[in-house]
């Protein structure tokens, strides 16, 4: 009996050091909207103790910051399936990003020129476009890629 319950703790030992180091880095989401954002990022294997989903606030970007936050537990060997977003108390709906199993671990919240927030991975957008939607805070139109109509800078427009 008691050989048996060292050889459960070594395999146990042996899967615990495996997984480590495969260990994929935690999701970093930015959100380029003027509201914060409800966020879950959902993994493969949802059943094992191990990749339970994780739900995190990132803040709202501003003109000043970029709102950026990252999950708040080590993944581990887990593959993103899903990172959704809401934007509390706002009519703007998200559409998330979902994967069969992602490694991947930079997402943004952006909203398109099809008028709509939507989650992307830095892979789907390419080094280019991610440098332009995460790191710039001027935007060619001016508006920061906010929806028509919301001015999130209004101090821009007072009278000097």
């Amino acid at each position: 009996m008691k050989a048996m319950t060292l050889k459960r703790l070594a395999v146990g030992a042996a899967c615990l050091a495996a997984a480590g180091a495969h260990a994929y880095d935690r999701a970093t989401v930015t959100n380029r909207a003027p509201w914060p954002a409800a966020v879950t990022v959902s993994y493969a294997g949802a059943t094992s103790f191990s990749c339970r989903p994780d739900s995190f606030t990132v803040p709202a970007s501003t003109k000043d910051s970029t709102g950026r936050a990252t999950s708040p537990t080590n993944r581990g060997g887990c593959l993103i399936k899903s990172v959704s977003a809401t934007i509390p108390g706002k009519k703007y709906p998200v559409t998330s990003y979902t994967s069969s199993g992602t490694s991947y671990s930079d997402f943004v919240i952006w909203y398109t020129p099809d008028n709509k927030y939507v989650i992307n991975s830095k892979h789907e957008l390419g080094d280019t476009r991610w440098v332009y939607i995460v790191g710039n805070t001027d935007s060619p139109t001016g508006n920061y890629g906010y929806p028509p109509g919301v001015n999130p800078h209004p101090e821009k427009d007072r009278p000097h």
